[in-house]
């Protein structure tokens, strides 16, 4: 069963790296998606991520916009868990994609679409999951082979025209299935892929350099997604493991960057009967949290409430509790999602639907008021690629 597992959260888990949105001329007004097309074999030997564009108005649509390569021929028929991540950059916003098989983080310029190169880590030359997130002046990456003992996360420094040098670097146990930056930037939360149950923490210090505080034993079987909150006070994890119904853990994080009490809500149907809650996503007014299902059995995203708690308590008491709201999908496998309006309910909720074999973006309209989801007329829009889509960013992010 656990194999079973792995391979679903090989193309569908994690956790939602985009990084922070500043007013400003040129691409800052622009509102797009960027997903990652996990494909292979595709444009002539070559892999993708695709843009599309969120056309706002009396009927809400995306268009595709571009297809970035983002690797030379691929010679391997082995998936992986490759994600997408965005930080601005001046007047450029810059798009990272996690390409596993050649190991390698790929750096694009936007609007422009020009390509910085393709960065890797010294001396690996393939990742089993290669996970990206980024916010500020760093893009973290994590490279290695979970069979072996060689797994390390990478620290990048985001420079002129998006152009990468590392800038620092971690060993870490495992590979991993997701990470997020704390809003605050002082915090890096990671779930590991294999060591069951297991999440860790790193603060962030002067040049990106990672100090560890965990490994923790989690409070479920197999955490997935990770998000934290605008105050950068908790973790919110999705649970992936088998037969757990929709199950949340929020984890605190402590002023020194580690990981504190857990608080594990669900597991039996008091937030829905969705199985496996693999990629979860805050609202901008973090009034709602959004949870996709990938146990490419039940394919529904869900809306849950989500409280954070008095912040006159010494930790506050974080709740989600079920809005009584889910939409099903009839895509073979759903994946990662982002809100696309940075303030409110988010206004639209962008959502990966793999329907074998190909890519698609499906497009829900977001009730201010409860959360409910409604799928927009045309919903899912292709992104003209094959391949298992698994993880996208918006723009412009959330405010945190």
């Amino acid at each position: 069963m656990r194999n079973f597992w792995k391979a679903l959260l090989a193309l569908a888990v994690i956790a939602a790296g985009v990084a922070f949105w500043a007013p400003g001329p040129g691409a800052s007004s622009d509102h797009f998606v960027v997903v990652n097309d996990n494909n292979l074999n595709q444009m002539k030997g070559q892999t993708t991520a695709t843009v599309l564009d969120f056309v706002n108005g009396a009927n809400p649509s995306l268009q595709v916009a571009k297809t970035l390569l983002t690797r030379a021929k691929n010679e391997d028929s082995t998936g992986g868990l490759n994600q997408v991540a965005m930080s601005r950059q001046g007047p450029n916003v810059c798009i990272f994609v996690g390409d596993n098989i050649n190991s390698a983080i790929a750096s694009f310029q936007y609007p422009s679409y020009v390509k910085a190169g393709d960065y890797h880590f010294p001396g690996v030359t393939q990742t089993a999951n290669l996970a990206v997130a980024a916010r500020g002046d760093y893009v973290y990456g994590s490279f290695g082979n979970d069979e072996e003992e060689s797994n390390v996360l990478g620290v990048w420094k985001i420079g002129s025209g998006c152009a990468l040098s590392l800038a620092n670097q971690a060993s870490i146990p495992d590979s991993l299935n997701s990470m997020a930056v704390s809003p605050d930037g002082k915090t890096l939360v990671v779930v590991y892929f294999t060591l069951t149950g297991e999440l860790d923490s790193f603060s962030i210090g002067a040049n990106g350099s990672l100090t560890e505080h965990g490994p923790y034993q989690g409070g479920f079987a197999l955490p997935g997604g990770v998000d934290i909150t605008a105050d950068s006070r908790f973790a919110v994890i999705g649970q992936t493991g088998d037969p757990a119904y929709t199950q949340i853990g929020i984890w605190s994080i402590t002023s020194d960057g580690g990981l504190g009490t857990d608080y594990i809500y669900g597991g039996n149907g008091e937030l829905g009967y969705g199985l496996s809650a693999g990629w979860v996503w805050l609202s901008p007014n973090e009034k709602f949290l959004f949870v996709t299902d990938v146990s490419g059995r039940v394919n529904q995203v869900t809306t849950l409430n989500f409280n954070e708690g008095s912040l006159g308590h010494p930790q506050g008491i974080p709740t989600v509790t079920y809005t009584g709201c889910f939409v099903k999908s009839q895509a073979a496998l759903l994946g990662g999602l982002a809100t696309a309006l940075p303030s409110g309910s988010g206004g639209y909720l962008y959502v990966d639907a793999y329907d074998n074999p190909h890519g698609r973006v499906a497009l829900y309209s977001i009730n201010p008021e409860n959360g409910c989801l409604k799928a927009v007329p045309g919903s899912p829009f292709a992104t003209g690629q094959n391949g298992g889509v698994t993880s996208l960013a918006g723009w412009p992010p959330r405010p945190f």
